[in-house]
């Protein structure tokens, strides 16, 4: 029995090093990641160079100060300026490059853990709490930007700079430079053995810290609730419980972390201690091995400090070996959700070629919002390409809910069918080229009133087609009141503000400027005079004359040259007639 728990320890042992190990690679394998590797290295070869030249003119002043020889010391302080200089502002545009590759990585990830939620159907969000989905978007993503800002370049640093010191060494000194070498492997072992228990223990100190902030939140969302049931003391004993596992967890990994430091410290104090006995009886002429020249006092202290600067690198990585775990436990939550985008993208969407017109069909439609929560349904309708719908009902009743889920905004169950082909196949970039949308809430942009005109369409507009297009949105009364006229630039918060009326005209003569094939009027003549409405709604008839057309309103004097009349109440059709 023993010996089966044991072979099942080890392949279980081996599974999960695989694991991390696939993790790791699939952390570093961009082609972008391996590039600012190769930035890193050339990074660490500067910093070690200017490391050097800056120790070399410090080990050459030190010299100087003992053989009384003050000459030329306004030089050598102005050598370790400019050589510590370099080295300060090497390392600060190496942070720099690396904090901005943590927030580009951590801003893609996120971009894609929301278009996953978009993609999922609302019962699948459901199934994940606000309080898990959240530790997902925040703390997961961060650990794995930590990765890239605090792990990453330490690794790096540690192998490429203590070459780089090695190689000088070994240059001046062969036994100070296989001393060292020596050391390495000794190093390298203690750092795998405490690192793995660091690197366990991580782990599962992040999973438990992401799994209480997820209950954190839920509980404090419902606090509320557990009021009224009384349930504050077993709540409050929960959160407790789960806490005092966490602070554990904390310091059981500080203890074998400050362990790790402390053995890292003891073997590079005492190759320290053996090269400085060396190097001391070198210089009494007790030795006479391992200089391949007659050296003077500044070699040797150069040998000596470049032997320190060997292991502070080490060091450092040693302090953030647990950023490699948390990012590696983090990724496991997060790889899975891109590894399903990735198979989504390979499946190639649809192009949204639709010809002349569109035809919309749907089937037991459920419309959700972002939340989850249904909005209406279920519904059905078929619009054929070209036909005029009209969508009636009171304000509430989910007129609106049916554009925003044809759009792609809105989450949906069952189907919405264009020209045959699922929604969810279809390029909404693609898709969304394809409509003209006029909204009862105007918006207009910041720009000159001809930019907000022509924002939107998918052509260049002449003059010509603009005075129209004025005429026919009945905008031109204003505009020849204005001081500069069709360039009067619109601003929010001048004290000469448009009335909603005639931003409405406005975004109406965008609408009539925009060629699309699919058309939606959402209520387009709220808030204008009667005069102006007989007008404009004429030229929206004209308009949406040989296109596919859907208006939403709860009056009924626009209907009568639909093809099409949907009456919606309470988020069902419960009225359709055909022309």
């Amino acid at each position: 029995m023993q010996k089966n728990t044991l072979w099942k320890n080890l392949f279980e042992g081996k599974m999960k090093n695989k694991k991390n190990r696939y993790i790791l690679h699939w952390l570093t394998k961009s082609r972008f990641i391996k590039i600012h590797i190769l930035y890193l290295c050339f990074f660490a070869i500067f910093i070690g160079i200017s490391s050097i030249c800056y120790l070399y003119v410090f080990s050459s002043s030190i010299q100087n100060l003992l053989s009384n020889q003050i000459k030329g010391s306004e030089n050598i302080l102005i050598l370790l300026f400019l050589f510590l200089s370099v080295r300060i502002v090497l390392k600060f545009f190496q942070e720099i490059l690396s904090f901005i590759l943590g927030k580009k990585i951590k801003n893609k990830i996120r971009k894609k853990i929301l278009k996953y939620m978009q993609i999922l159907e609302s019962e699948k969000i459901k199934k994940k709490s606000i309080g898990d989905w959240n530790s997902t978007i925040i703390e997961c993503v961060e650990e794995i930007g930590n990765f890239y800002v605090n792990y990453l370049p330490r690794e790096v640093f540690s192998f490429v700079l203590p070459l780089v010191f090695l190689i000088k060494i070994f240059s001046i000194n062969w036994f100070c430079g296989t001393t060292i070498l020596l050391s390495i492997p000794i190093n390298i072992f203690f750092l795998s053995i405490i690192g793995k228990k660091i690197f366990d223990k991580s782990q599962k100190s992040f999973s438990l810290l992401s799994r209480f902030s997820g209950y954190f939140l839920n509980r404090i969302q419902g606090i509320r609730t557990i009021k009224i049931f009384s349930k504050k003391k077993k709540e409050t004993k929960k959160m407790i419980f789960i806490l005092e596992a966490l602070r554990k967890k904390t310091f059981s990994i500080l203890k074998i972390a400050f362990l790790n430091s402390t053995i890292l410290e003891f073997f590079s104090a005492l190759i320290i201690a053996i090269n400085t006995v060396y190097l001391g009886f070198y210089y009494l002429k007790i030795f006479k091995f391992g200089f391949y020249e007659t050296p003077s006092v500044a070699l040797g202290i150069l040998v000596f400090f470049l032997i320190v600067e060997f292991f502070i690198p080490i060091k450092d990585l040693s302090k953030f070996y647990h950023c490699k775990a948390q990012s590696i436990e983090a990724a496991k939550q997060v790889l899975p959700i891109l590894l399903i985008l990735k198979k989504r993208s390979k499946i190639k969407k649809d192009k949204t070629d639709f010809f002349d017109s569109i035809g919309i069909e749907a089937k037991n439609l459920i419309v959700h919002s972002i939340q989850g929560d249904k909005i209406l349904g279920p519904v059905n309708f078929k619009i054929l390409p070209k036909q005029k719908v009209a969508i009636l009902g009171e304000s509430g009743s989910g007129k609106t809910s049916i554009i925003y889920a044809i759009f792609g905004i809105l989450p949906y169950s069952g189907s919405i069918k264009i020209n045959g082909i699922e929604l969810k196949k279809i390029s909404k970039k693609e898709w969304r080229k394809n409509i003209n949308f006029l909204s009862q809430n105007p918006y207009l942009t910041e720009s000159t009133i001809r930019e907000n005109i022509t924002f939107g369409s998918n052509c260049s507009i002449q003059k010509e087609e603009i005075q129209k297009i004025s005429k026919e949105s009945h905008i031109v009364e204003f505009l020849n009141k204005l001081s500069d006229g069709i360039k009067t630039k619109i601003r929010k918060k001048s004290t000469d503000l448009l009335s909603y009326g005639q931003m409405q005209r406005i975004s109406i003569a965008r609408f009539l400027a925009r060629n699309s094939k699919l058309l939606i009027l959402d209520e387009p003549t709220s808030g204008l005079d009667l005069q102006s409405k007989n007008i404009i709604v004429k030229s929206l008839l004209r308009k949406i004359e040989s296109k596919t057309s859907i208006l939403i309103t709860h009056k009924i004097d626009m209907i009568k040259k639909f093809d099409i009349i949907l009456r919606i109440k309470n988020g069902k059709i419960i009225y359709t007639k055909n022309k």
